[in-house]
C-alpha cells in the first residue's frame, strides 16, 4: 500500500482510494451492545383529539383535572388549508348559574414551526399540547375516530451543563462568552 502511494505522488498520478481497505466488516458496527437507545422519552399521552360536528373537540387531563376544549368549524378548516394562517383560537364551554353556556378563549393552537405536528396552548393544560399533524387531518377527513395529544413532561428533560461563576463582573462576562 505504501509502495503505491509513494509510485503515484512521483508520477503525478491520484492518490489511490481508501475505500474498503480497513481491517474491520461493517457487520460490527451494528451489534446489539454497542447500539444505544433512549431510554424513555419525555412526551407524555395526555388526553384525545375527535371531531363533533365538525368542531374539533380536545380532551386532556392536567392539574389532576380532565378538560374539554374545543376549536371552531371555521377556524379548524382555516388553518388546514392555510399552512400560514393566524393561530386559531381555542375555547373552554361554561356552565353559567342560569344554565347558558358561554365558550370562553383560553388559548390558540396553530402548526408547528416543522409543519408536522398540531400545537395547542391553554390556559390549563399545563405546558403545550401536540398532536401529529397526519393524525390530525385522518380525524378531520373521518378516516379515525381520534388521535393523541402528548404532552411534553418538563421533569424528564436534563439541564444543561452550569457554567461557573466569577465574584467579578469582568471574569463572569468571559465565561458567558
Amino acid at each position: 500500500m505504501k509502495e503505491s502511494i509513494e509510485a503515484s505522488e512521483k508520477e503525478g498520478a491520484p492518490a489511490p482510494q481508501l475505500a474498503g481497505m480497513g481491517t474491520g466488516n461493517a457487520g460490527t458496527a451494528s451489534q446489539h451492545r454497542q447500539k444505544t437507545v433512549s431510554a424513555g422519552s419525555p412526551w407524555q399521552k395526555c388526553g384525545k383529539i375527535t371531531l363533533e360536528n365538525d368542531t374539533l373537540k380536545i380532551v386532556y387531563e392536567s392539574f389532576g383535572k380532565d378538560h374539554a376544549v374545543y376549536i371552531a368549524a371555521g377556524d379548524l378548516q382555516r388553518m388546514i388549508k392555510d399552512r400560514w394562517s393566524p393561530p386559531a383560537p381555542v375555547q373552554e364551554a361554561r356552565d353559567q348559574p342560569d344554565g347558558a353556556v358561554i365558550l370562553q378563549k383560553i388559548g390558540y393552537a396553530c402548526r408547528s414551526v416543522s409543519g408536522r405536528a398540531l400545537k395547542i396552548s391553554t390556559t390549563t393544560s399545563g405546558g403545550d399540547l401536540s398532536c401529529p399533524w397526519s393524525s390530525l387531518l385522518s380525524v378531520v377527513d373521518r378516516r379515525a375516530k381520534g388521535a393523541p395529544v402528548s404532552r411534553l413532561n418538563a421533569g424528564e428533560c436534563l439541564p444543561g451543563p452550569r457554567v461557573p461563576t466569577s465574584p467579578g463582573i469582568r471574569e463572569g462576562l468571559v465565561t458567558g462568552f
